[in-house]
């Protein structure tokens, strides 16, 4: 799949060209490789110095990621340490943990399980596969006793509205979602999805509206674990949210329902480019039709992508 927004068509070598007096910094995963952060609302090449000034006026910060690209979950980590060394109250909410878990979590918060304990007695190897990538992050939280959400909803509620649709869900299975969940009056979010959901061969237009609830009830979940856990700490509390890309580009998803409970608020978004490192196997590339979304295919978007986008040279043979 081929998404030809225009930060596609950057080259580094002319950033570089332009911007050849900024400050920019190594891959951490390849050093050979030129990562530059680009304020996408100026319009500028900025510093991950300016950057991380930015995100302490923030209350919320959202680092958006495609789950198994390496480079993202080391920027993660980075940007969090940059914020823990400017001495702010932090929380990080993770959605690639259910909100059942939340008592394991703790434990682990307190320093009473170790990261082993804590995949197993969450069974995280089986519900989220590549749960590894986020065991620097959690586990400089817990030393540092910053405390880690279960943002989530569980796994096997949001398949089934996935498949049948929010009706379809015993008042059991419904009480596990936030009571109040918004699909029918979010058109942006709901025409961006369809567009980009046809990459999975067996969706068709008829399937897509299940699929979009499923989505926005995983976004009304996190967003409602979030805040309890932010009301539930001093105002100066800045919250981290480590989510895929999809649950807050353009601002859409999780932070208007953030939003929504919380009230007006400072938030940034920050997202990277896959420059080539997402590499699909041969059974995704069976599952996998190509979409090509051009420029104005994303004109209906009211704002970028992100506050801010960290560009990354592009990985050697990468097909961008």
């Amino acid at each position: 799949m081929k998404i030809n927004t225009f930060i596609s068509y950057l080259k580094i070598g002319f950033l570089l060209s332009l911007f050849a007096s900024c400050n920019h910094a190594p891959s951490p995963t390849s050093p050979s490789r030129i990562s530059l952060w680009v304020d996408m609302y100026h319009g500028e090449v900025t510093t991950f110095e300016n950057v991380i000034e930015d995100l302490t006026q923030a209350r919320v910060v959202y680092i958006g990621e495609t789950h198994r690209i390496k480079r993202h979950h080391e920027w993660q980590l980075r940007i969090l340490k940059g914020l823990h060394e400017k001495q702010k109250m932090l929380i990080i909410g993770l959605e690639q943990m259910e909100d059942i878990y939340q008592p394991q979590l703790d434990a682990f918060n307190r320093g009473e399980l170790s990261f082993e304990e804590l995949a197993e007695q969450t069974e995280w190897s089986k519900r989220w596969r590549n749960f590894r990538s986020y065991q620097p992050l959690v586990e400089f939280a817990q030393e540092n006793q910053i405390p880690v959400v279960a943002l989530n909803a569980k796994a096997e509620v949001i398949r089934k509205v996935g498949r049948h649709g929010l009706a379809a869900l015993e008042d059991t299975e419904r009480s596990l979602l936030p009571a109040d969940i918004r699909w029918e009056n979010d058109p942006q979010y709901r025409q961006l999805l369809d567009q980009l959901l046809m990459v999975h061969m067996p969706l068709t237009p008829e399937k897509l509206t299940p699929v979009f609830q499923a989505q926005v009830s995983r976004d009304e979940a996190m967003a409602e674990n979030l805040v309890l856990a932010l009301n539930a700490r001093p105002n100066e509390t800045i919250a981290i949210v480590i989510a895929g890309s999809g649950h807050m580009d353009y601002g859409l998803g999780i932070p208007p329902r953030i939003t929504r409970r919380l009230g007006e608020h400072v938030h940034r978004i920050l997202t990277f480019t896959n420059s080539g490192d997402l590499k699909l196997t041969e059974e995704e590339k069976k599952m996998t039709r190509s979409v090509q979304v051009s420029h104005d295919d994303l004109r209906f978007l009211t704002r970028p992508k992100s506050d801010y986008l960290l560009v990354t040279e592009a990985a050697e043979n990468s097909e961008n």
